[in-house]
């Protein structure tokens, strides 16, 4: 009986999904049993009651430290403290966590589950990696995937079992599909459509006229296998799919998804920024009347955007697809290789779509078809080129030896999968094999810039509208929720007196650390550059509300009349007269920074008016552009270095970090070591040490994106 194993992922981008899938096909390869699925299926899959089995687990981390969506229910279920000592005694099991050391909690995830498998009995087979996205995922999973095998052979008991038949499956796959391989004229530039950007480089372009043909590499990735296939509904069929089946039943109890999300309308929609400023930020106040939805500072929405028109139309051309045509999706076993469970393949996957589902509503809200291809998908999409040139320069973008053609053609031009089809016109995937390459169509995240205690039935986001240009031609790239959101939202800006509602889906994502301390004794410092700044408001909205309610109350027990007629004259209390944020703490201090002061100081009228009312103690700004000498929210740290040790040494402060871009976070970090090191008396290891104290303890928090 062959080797069994379960690989298991929690994924959020579909990153680690995609490792996983690839650790699946070759297990296959090897004619292993296997099963594939995600996490939160750990406790359906009766794992723990297999002696000496083997368990793969690939999860990256996201948030401040939290398990993927598709993770969540299986770590709350492992981490039970109720849970016996010997639980997962009889599993052999290897972890690949996924991280960002620019991030505090780098691959949380991975090592939480490490650790807590060998609390509960289970075996390593194989040492955990922590593969750090900062370096380059491939040169840190790489190296460790190599001997994965060797290890679980080894811990199995069996000799080297792999094989190599790549060649094998692209003949068949070829024949499949009726690709007889051609040679393409040398001479002959690529063909393009219009759809691709004028100023996108092609392969021969790129790497110059080609001498003869490319010869493909020998290290290539393994072909990935389709985890589903498509049944396309007949006419009578598709006639008799309900309008229910296409459209999901609102959830219960305000526990929205990304697949169940709120109907939300847009109240009001504005620009946060000055009208000739290089960036639009907009602010949309988003109405949640009815929905029961409950929020606090610090927490976020998700929006889950449609894909635009004009790609999807330039997709379906491309691969002479009809739009209309509703299908399901079934699981696929490859024939001749060993499935313990055949529906383990669909789970995960093939539940991205709704059953019928028509191809254009796939394309058009189920999977990202702007994303860049993972050189596995380059992979798979080589077997579909009837071209064999074109064939051969997938090959190399997928290998190893070619991963500086891969950060130039792919990464540096932020190349998708619609203009890769149109670069390469000989490629043909069938639906199925295609939708299992691309990823699903994953919502965004945007901070609340508002507090409940204002609105309960209202709250504010901020976001910037991305537009840049990337690559070294200049390539326009354009961010699709961003700029989809700024495209409905236009009536509300123009302020059309008659302009149609305007509607977003959207969905609760609650904060765990990102959150107001409970007491407001304790002085905070808010560091937020541009749209970082947009939770802090929530934070100072909700500190403002707090207080002045507070002081309401206290208005109404000291002041009034005796029901006899009477005056009364009642001792006021300190406890209810005085503002806790002014009589109890040292405040709030809020770094801001930004471009220009003139164009791009979004939230100043609010700022100024939490520092009139002594929300905000003190504000610092640092506005890069302004000066000669580009000036950022760190050299306002450190210029009140001196205010900024006193407050976490000796005051008890919190720190809270939010923003757009890695190197702003490592510059406040640094900052902040510096400034304890200058003005603690401590060295440079213990003032880090002091910092990961503070973190610890969720009196050091940040939230980074970038």
């Amino acid at each position: 009986m062959p080797p069994a194993v379960t690989i298991f992922y929690g994924s959020q981008t579909g990153c680690a999904e995609s490792i996983a899938q690839r650790f699946y096909d070759e297990a296959l390869e090897r004619e292993y049993e296997a099963e594939f699925l995600p996490l939160n299926e750990f406790q359906n899959s009766k794992v723990t009651e297999m002696a000496g089995h083997h368990v793969i687990v690939v999860c990256s981390t996201t948030g401040n430290g939290e398990p993927p969506d598709n993770a969540g229910k299986f770590w709350r279920f492992v981490k039970r403290r109720t849970q016996p000592k010997d639980m997962l005694q009889n599993l052999r099991f290897t972890v690949l966590g996924l991280g960002d050391t620019n991030y505090d909690k780098f691959c949380y995830m991975g090592k939480s589950i490490d650790k807590r498998f060998t609390e509960l009995g289970a075996q390593r087979f194989y040492d955990m990696c922590a593969a750090d996205e900062a370096l380059g995922l491939e040169d840190s999973v790489e190296p460790w995937a190599d001997s994965l095998w060797a290890a679980f052979d080894k811990s199995c008991g069996v000799g080297d079992v792999s094989t190599d038949t790549s060649s094998d499956e692209d003949a068949a796959l070829d024949g499949a599909n009726g690709n007889s391989p051609q040679t393409a004229d040398q001479d002959e530039p690529l063909v393009t459509l219009p759809y691709v950007p004028v100023n996108l480089v092609s392969y021969e372009t790129m790497f110059g006229p080609l001498d003869g043909p490319t010869p493909v590499p020998e290290d290539v990735p393994k072909l990935p296998s389709s985890l589903f296939s498509v049944r396309f509904l007949d006419d009578g069929a598709a006639e008799a799919a309900t309008v229910a089946a296409l459209t999901p039943s609102p959830p219960e109890n305000a526990k929205y998804s990304s697949t169940q999300p709120f109907v939300a309308k847009v109240a009001a929609a504005r620009y946060l920024t000055a009208s000739h400023s290089e960036r639009k930020v907009l602010g949309l106040d988003i109405d949640i009347t009815g929905s029961g939805l409950k929020y606090t500072p610090g927490d976020s929405i998700g929006i889950k955007c449609p894909n635009r028109e004009e790609d999807v139309n330039a997709l379906l051309t491309r691969l002479e697809l009809n739009g209309s045509k509703l299908f399901c999706l079934e699981a696929a076993a490859p024939t001749g290789r060993v499935v313990r469970r055949p529906t383990a393949a669909k789970s995960g996957a093939a539940d991205r779509f709704p059953s019928p589902c028509s191809v254009r509503d796939a394309f058009v809200h189920h999977v990202d078809i702007l994303s860049s291809p993972k050189k596995a998908a380059l992979r798979a999409l080589a077997t579909y080129c009837s071209d064999e040139e074109e064939r051969a320069r997938l090959l190399v973008l997928s290998s190893k030896s070619g991963a500086d053609k891969y950060k130039a053609f792919i990464g540096d031009q932020h190349l998708n999968f619609v203009e890769l089809l149109y670069l390469f016109p000989s490629c043909t995937p069938p639906l199925d094999h295609f939708l299992s390459l691309l990823p699903q169509m994953m919502p965004r995240y945007y901070s609340i810039a508002s507090s409940p205690l204002a609105n309960p039935d209202q709250l504010l986001v901020a976001l910037t509208v991305v537009d840049e240009s990337v690559g070294a031609s200049g390539i326009r790239r354009l961010g699709l929720c961003t700029n989809w959101l700024d495209s409905i939202s236009q009536p509300l800006l123009a302020k059309q007196v008659m302009s149609p509602e305007v509607k977003v889906p959207i969905f609760l994502r609650p904060t765990r650390d990102f959150q107001l301390p409970a007491s407001h004794q304790w002085p905070l410092l808010l560091i937020g550059p541009g749209t970082g700044v947009a939770p802090f408001m929530g934070f100072l909205q909700h500190r403002y509300y707090e207080v002045k309610n507070h002081l309401d109350q206290a208005s109404d027990v000291c002041t009034g009349e005796w029901r006899g007629g009477i005056d009364l004259d009642l001792q006021e209390d300190e406890e209810y007269t005085k503002s806790p944020a002014i009589a109890e703490s040292k405040g709030i201090y809020l770094f801001f920074g930004n471009r220009h002061k003139s164009e791009d100081w979004i939230f100043q009228q609010e700022m100024e008016e939490f520092v009139a009312n002594g929300t905000i103690r003190q504000l610092f700004t640092a506005f890069s552009r302004d000066e000669e000498e580009k000036h950022y929210v760190q050299h306002e740290l450190r210029a009140n270095g001196k205010l900024v040790a006193d407050l976490l040494l000796e005051s008890g402060g919190y720190v809270y970090v939010c923003g757009d871009g890695l190197q702003m976070a490592r510059d406040v970090h640094e900052a902040l070591r510096d400034i304890l090191q200058e003005h603690g008396n401590l060295s440079k290891e213990g003032a880090e040490e002091q910092l990961g104290a503070l973190a610890s303890r969720q009196r050091y928090v940040r939230d980074i994106w970038g």
